[in-house]
């Protein structure tokens, strides 16, 4: 049962920060853009960054998760 409770809390710390990652895009172009234009068309290398900022916030989001779940099944 161990796998379990680290794989489920490695795949919702992806996903938190998943959510994390998009919900800062929205609110970028929304607050910042204010609906004029996409930030990809505007600066095309923005999207190679935002791609890789979100691949490595997953990683290190799906990371934690499993460490915690680890833990967590560890004090019962």
């Amino acid at each position: 049962m161990n796998i379990k409770r680290i794989a489920s809390c490695a795949v919702l710390g992806a996903m938190a920060m998943t959510a994390f990652s998009w919900g800062g895009l929205y609110f970028f172009g929304a607050f910042v853009l204010q609906g004029n234009g996409s930030l990809f068309d505007s600066n095309p290398s923005a999207a190679n960054l935002f791609f890789s900022a979100w691949l490595a916030i997953t990683v290190v989001g799906a990371v934690i998760g499993g460490y915690l779940g680890h833990v967590s099944s560890k004090k019962k």
